[in-house]
C-alpha cells in the first residue's frame, strides 16, 4: 500500500503543482493531494507503534490511525516539524552528511515520533482494553510490586492504593 502511495504522490504533486499555476481547479487537487500525504504521513506515527504494542487487525489498525491522526493534530505537526528540521539539513548538506545519514536521522526520528505518539496510543487504545477487562496494564506492574501476574488492579481505596 505504501509503494502505490508513494509512487502516485511523487507523480501527482508535481504535476499538479505545475498545473496549477495556470489553472485554479488544478489548486485544488494540489491542495487535496498535499493534505492526504500529509495525513498519511502522521498515520504512520501511529501505525506502527500499534502494530507492535496491539493484536488488532490492520483495519482497524488504520481505522485507528487515521482518527489519531486527525485528532491529534498539533502533535503531529510539532513531530512532522521536528522531523522536517532533521532531514532539511541532511539534503542541503548531502556530500558532507553522508557519514551522519546511516545512523542519526532514523534512530532520532524513530525517538521523537515514539516519544510524542506513544503516550496518546497508550491512552486511547492499550489502556481502554486493560480498563475494559479490569486488568492491570503490565506497564505500570512496577507499581504494584507485590501483585501476581494473574491479579487484578486493586480497587479504589484498598489498602494497596493509600
Amino acid at each position: 500500500i505504501d509503494v502505490v502511495l508513494i509512487v502516485a504522490f511523487y507523480f501527482s504533486i508535481p504535476y499538479y503543482a505545475g498545473v496549477a499555476m495556470g489553472k485554479s481547479s488544478f489548486t485544488i487537487l494540489f491542495s487535496i493531494s498535499l493534505c492526504i500525504m500529509l495525513t498519511i504521513i502522521m498515520m504512520h506515527f501511529f501505525i506502527y507503534l500499534m502494530i507492535v504494542s496491539t493484536t488488532l487487525k490492520l483495519s482497524d489498525i488504520l481505522k485507528n490511525s487515521l482518527i489519531l491522526a486527525i485528532s491529534e493534530m498539533k502533535k503531529n505537526a510539532i513531530t512532522l516539524v521536528i522531523s522536517i528540521a532533521v532531514i532539511a539539513p541532511l539534503y542541503l548538506f548531502f556530500p558532507f552528511s553522508i557519514f551522519v545519514i546511516p545512523f542519526f536521522p532514523f534512530s532520532f526520528l524513530g525517538l521523537v515520533v515514539c516519544f510524542n505518539s506513544y503516550p496518546t496510543v497508550r491512552r486511547v487504545v492499550i489502556q481502554p482494553f486493560y480498563d475494559k477487562k479490569g486488568e492491570l496494564n503490565p506497564e505500570y506492574k512496577y507499581l504494584y510490586p507485590d501483585l501476581d501476574d494473574d491479579d487484578t488492579m486493586p480497587e479504589e481505596g484498598s489498602p494497596q492504593n493509600t
